[in-house]
């Protein structure tokens, strides 16, 4: 499946494209997670999960590295 076809597929579903703007960008500085969890470098995550947080939305991951933030929005699947 190409790029392309994956879009329209999502654009038929009723997905939308969410853009990065400042409020996600700010909400990063919001998130908590223990000093005692184990470490979790990935930005790429923590951006995802800044957007959720600040969208209202839920944020579906099967990491459970992830569970360990203190954030409602998470749900692990």
């Amino acid at each position: 499946m190409t790029s392309k076809e994956l879009f329209e597929l999502c654009r038929k579903a009723g997905l939308h494209v969410l853009t990065l703007n400042i409020e996600h960008i700010q909400a990063l500085e919001t998130l908590s997670r223990p000093e005692k969890a184990p470490k979790h470098n990935d930005p790429f995550d923590k951006i995802l999960i800044a957007q959720a947080k600040a969208e209202g939305m839920r944020f579906l991951t099967h990491d459970d590295l992830l569970g360990d933030y203190e954030e409602s929005c998470i749900r692990i699947v």
